[in-house]
């Protein structure tokens, strides 16, 4: 892989390695204090934007009682918590979501006298807007999901009441210019749905998932859409009568989108085809499945994550996947003996294709966080521990960029919450400057600016091609000699990622400097020259004046050169022989000597004056 890089003219090739080699996830990290609640459906989540910022949020139900979000830095690192909610109110349950443009949006409920629905936006540049309250009084917000399309419009969904013993679906849309819309009723009165979920496309269209119970007691998982600029269309059932269906998941991309369910402990899915209708429900898992997790790449290629096996017993981690236009894959186990209970597996796909998946697992003596990157349509890695070995660590989310690159977020101890990221690319200068040409013996600057979004880049380190290196991302370099010269500057981030540019120097003979007072006795120039460095001074050196031709103009005429070849560090007397008669005499010349020019492929040019300058005396004709 190749990428641009500005070089001072100079041509600068990058050698890095590919995409992923050697991607690692880095320790974790807490980023918040401690306070985090361990209650159900009190834990963190991440969304990613597509160039290496990512967004977490969770509830600090501990004290103040608000939900609070940090942003990952572009670089490395995680910055300080802030705020989203003001104390004191008692806020959970948040959701967010982030676009490729790095706008996001947070939701989450407010306990007061009553349920309320809160949210709060961030610019791509980093900060987050006051809350605002956006849903209807006595509504009685619950399981609360959010989306945000690729014009930075944001869609929330939530489950709301209209009596106590009737739930139903509500849905709200901010439009690009962060005005709300009103509350819209998705699904239909007396069917108590429950449990939404939404999803923005890349066109700006929508779809919502739930289920509702029926007369029998029975749920049944429904979805409706909404074409961008156009009404909410109908609710339409995707999973058959009878049984229990709940935990929807969406994925919408490239024209497709999918439902993933799970039914009677056997996870179920939908497909919409581009400009489809949704094809009957599949069976794409075993028996005794639970708690599915829905990614999709750019061209709607599909893969479903999900725990199975005995309830109270250490259980697997199985995906399977959907090609475009193809049949789902036959499941495959990716992780085994995870906890006892729900092992709570998330899914996450960059729009290539690359695939992370954590969940909960068990190591003997505690809970901890592992993880497996693998492909949509290709095969999965190990699993690897990514909480710290002395932390019990559960219920973990996971997004990721564009690149591959990802950031988990996960309930640590003590009550805090930790985060980890996945580094799957190489850094890469954001600037470069290599000079194409310099003189040999003379300080000439290079400099470069490593950059890695997910990690920190090292000071780049120089070689100089004449046996000398320096590091620093701004270092001054002298070559001792003529020639051409590979430099080569190098940089590596924390996941052992490196990445190399090199150019070719062409270095000149040095230049030697000269006094600003020449002497001139009897037609000849005395000249004072230093070489300075250890490199040899050598070419010719011109003394030329500035003076009227016949035409009035004014003209620089050589009035005398020479050849010099001076050792580096040492310095020099020449004479130059003048030219005749280019030396005219002037009434002040005696006092304030005359200007002149010294110059030449070995000398530095500089203004001089000739002093001490006394004349040939002039003809006299013979009687």
């Amino acid at each position: 892989m190749k990428s641009a890089v500005t070089a001072t003219a100079a041509a600068v090739v990058l050698l890095v390695a590919p995409v992923a080699a050697g991607a690692a996830w880095l320790p974790a990290v807490d980023i918040s204090a401690e306070g985090n609640e361990y209650g159900f459906d009190q834990y963190p989540q991440v969304a990613a934007d597509a160039s290496g910022g990512a967004v977490a949020v969770w509830p600090q139900l501990y004290g103040p009682h608000l939900i609070q979000a940090a942003t990952k830095l572009l670089g490395g690192g995680w910055e300080s918590p802030v705020d989203l909610s003001p104390p004191n109110q008692y806020s959970l349950e948040p959701q967010v979501a982030m676009n490729e443009a790095g706008e996001a949006v947070a939701a989450w409920i407010r306990l007061d006298s009553e349920r309320k629905l809160e949210v709060a936006s961030r610019t791509p540049q980093g900060s987050w807007g006051a809350p605002e309250e956006i849903s209807a009084a006595g509504g009685g917000p619950n399981h609360v999901d959010v989306a945000i399309g690729p014009a930075g419009e944001a869609a929330v969904v939530w489950t709301g009441y209209q009596n106590t013993s009737d739930y139903i679906i509500r849905a709200m849309i901010r439009s690009a210019s962060g005005q709300w819309g009103l509350p819209i009723e998705l699904s239909k009165p007396g069917q108590n749905a429950w449990e939404p979920k939404i999803a923005f496309d890349s066109s700006g269209n929508l779809v919502a998932a739930w289920y509702r119970w029926n007369a029998k007691g029975d749920t049944i998982v429904q979805v409706a859409e909404k074409a961008r600029s156009q009404a909410w269309g109908e609710p339409r059932a995707l999973s058959a009568e009878g049984g229990m269906a709940g935990s929807p998941e969406i994925a919408v991309s490239g024209g497709q989108a999918v439902v993933a369910w799970e039914r009677e402990l056997v996870i179920e899915a939908s497909v919409r085809g581009v400009g489809g209708a949704w094809q009957p429900a599949v069976e794409i898992s075993g028996p005794k499945s639970a708690e599915p997790s829905l990614g999709m790449d750019g061209e709607g290629n599909a893969v479903v994550l999900w725990s199975s096996g005995a309830e109270y017993s250490l259980r697997n981690a199985e995906v399977a996947s959907l090609p475009v236009g193809g049949n789902w894959t036959k499941p495959i186990t990716i992780a085994e003996d995870l906890t006892g209970g729900w092992g709570q597996p998330q899914v996450a796909v960059d729009p290539a294709g690359r695939a992370m998946a954590v969940w909960t697992a068990w190591d003997g003596s505690r809970r901890i966080v592992e993880a497996a990157s693998g492909e949509v349509e290709g095969s999965w890695g190990p699993p690897v521990a990514i909480s710290p070995a002395d932390s019990w660590s559960q219920r973990a989310d996971v997004a990721m960029d564009s690149l591959g690159n990802a950031a988990a977020v996960w309930q640590g101890e003590p009550l805090t919450v930790q985060a980890a990221v996945f580094d799957a690319t190489d850094p890469r200068f954001n600037s470069l400057s290599i000079p194409s040409q310099v003189r040999a013996g003379r300080p000439a600057l290079f400099a470069a600016s490593p950059f890695d979004a997910w990690s920190l880049a090292s000071p780049p380190t120089w070689t100089f091609g004449d046996g000398s290196g320096a590091a620093g991302s701004s270092v001054d370099h002298s070559f001792q000699s003529a020639g051409k010269f590979d430099v080569t500057v190098t940089t590596s981030d924390e996941a052992g990622h490196s990445t190399a540019a090199s150019a070719t120097v062409k270095v000149t003979p040095a230049l030697a400097v000269s006094g600003r007072l020449v002497k001139v006795r009897n037609g000849k120039a005395q000249v004072r020259l230093e070489c300075p460095g250890t490199a040899l001074c050598h070419g010719n050196v011109l003394l030329s004046r500035h003076v009227k031709a016949k035409t009035g103009r004014r003209v620089t005429r050589v009035i005398g050169r020479t050849v010099v070849a001076i050792p580096g560090g040492a310095e020099q007397t020449v004479t130059i022989k003048l030219k005749p008669r280019s030396l005219r005499p002037r009434a002040d010349a005696p006092g304030k000597g005359l200007p002149a020019q010294i110059s030449g492929d070995a000398i530095e040019p500089r203004s001089v004056v000739l002093k001490r300058f006394i004349p040939r005396p002039k003809r006299t004709q013979k009687p």
